[in-house]
This record gives C-alpha cells, structure tokens and sequence, in this order.
C-alpha cells in the first residue's frame, strides 16, 4: 500500500478524465478525492478560524471583568477584601456598574473577584477608560503582596446571565 493509505470502497472509485495526468498513484488520487470533503466545509468553517464570533444564542447583557489568584491563607484573603472594600467606592461610580463578587476557595486559597457592567459597551468603556488605567491596575500591583504566586493570577471577562 503506497503512503500507507488504504484503497477507497467500490462505491467511492476515482477515475481520471480522459487526457488527465495519471502519474499519481491511485491510492493518493483517492486520498486527495476524500480531503475534498473536508475543503467543501472550510467556507463554513472560516469565520470561527479567523476569530469571528460567528452564529452564537448566548447573548451579550451583563459582562465581567474576572480576576482570580491565590491567597494562601485567611490571613492574605482578609487583606484582600480590606483592599477591596478601599477601592469599591470609586468602582462604584463607573457607568453601568452593577456590582462586585468575590469569592474564595478555603480548600485551595483561589480567591476570584468578579466586577460586573449592565452591558458590553458599559464594560468596553471601564477596560478603556481612565479608571482602570489609573486605579485598577496600579491597585493590582497593591494587592500582589498578598497573593502566592502573583505571576499566576489570572483575569479575564465573562458574560453573565441570572437563569
């Protein structure tokens, strides 16, 4: 069997057009036949590899801004929520602040905050605004001291949604 392909069923053969090279091997022309299956569905598939959102049912209302890390301790995770309760006035004050979750996982010490916006453009605002440039992030710098491993804290956003 060449390229250790394996032949093709008797219902699937390929049969080159009359004055068509046929210098390949039939077992590659057959392979080549079957990825053709798979290139009739890349038009389908572009957009998701491109990074477009493509077709999606979630909708977008509520969004947050995710930080999560760990504390190692109670003693680390109550510095950590006396420093947030400092800088949760000011959040506060944001346009379309909803409100800030945090909570913590005393089996392993994660400790996850969770700052949510009533909507996308509410939210796109605070990630490009003055705030979080000027107080959010320096604050992130605050609260290191308090965290095990601050090369590993992680954040992100999310969408939310009461069910």
């Amino acid at each position: 069997q060449a390229f250790g392909l394996s032949p093709p069923p008797p219902w699937r053969s390929f049969s080159p057009a009359k004055g068509q090279d046929t210098s390949a091997p039939p077992e590659a022309m057959a392979a080549l036949a079957r990825m053709s299956c798979v290139l009739r569905s890349a038009p389908i598939a572009r957009p998701a590899l491109l990074g477009g959102r493509g077709f999606s049912t979630i909708p977008i209302n509520k969004v947050a801004r995710v930080m999560r890390c760990h504390v190692g301790n109670e003693e680390n995770a109550m510095k950590m929520d006396a420093a947030f309760k400092e800088v949760l006035p000011q959040l506060k004050e944001q346009p379309g602040y909803v409100t800030t979750t945090r909570t913590v996982c005393k089996a392993e010490w994660a400790y996850e905050v969770a700052v949510t916006f009533d909507s996308l453009d509410n939210f796109k605002a605070y990630m490009d605004g003055d705030f979080r440039a000027k107080v959010a992030v320096p604050f992130l710098e605050k609260i290191k001291p308090f965290m095990t491993e601050p090369e590993k804290t992680y954040s992100g956003n999310r969408v939310i949604d009461d069910m």
